[in-house]
């Protein structure tokens, strides 16, 4: 299967457990920045799956690295950066299936009516969402 993971950037952590599902399937990491607005990690030299880094982060650079990498499911960091919203439209658009990972939960803030009906608009069964508890949340920015 072609997987396509989308994260603002790769850090040692994400580089790790992409390495572990890349012996599993056909893996592109797609990196919407070359180094992290957060954090100081440097990035890595090689890795055992296909990396794509976006020379601008824009939607239609994203875009047209989901058209390259031809995938046959997108897993989406969050839902509702320009990044998100963006590799959301261009599944629903194609009709591949995307897996949106959140640390949000039941305590967040809901999610707004826009961000909620694009989200509902997409086929039926070609969107999952899947959240996990995080004790330290990162206070505004891109959540990863």
């Amino acid at each position: 299967m072609r997987i396509s993971v989308i994260f603002d950037n790769l850090g040692p952590y994400h580089i790790a457990r992409l390495a572990a599902l890349a012996v599993l399937c056909d893996l592109t990491a797609i990196e919407i920045r070359g180094r992290s607005l957060d954090y100081a990690w440097d990035p890595a030299a090689t890795t055992i799956f296909r990396r794509h880094t976006l020379a601008e982060p824009t939607p239609t650079a994203l875009c047209q690295a989901l058209d390259q990498a031809k995938p046959e499911v997108v897993f989406i960091p969050g839902w509702s950066s320009p990044a998100a919203l963006a590799a959301l439209g261009w599944c629903r658009r194609t009709g591949i299936p995307a897996i949106i990972m959140s640390a949000s939960q039941r305590i967040d803030l809901p999610i707004s009516k826009s961000n909620a009906l694009r989200m509902s608009t997409h086929p039926p069964g070609h969107v999952v969402m899947a959240a996990w508890r995080q004790s330290r949340r990162k206070q505004g920015g891109f959540m990863e």
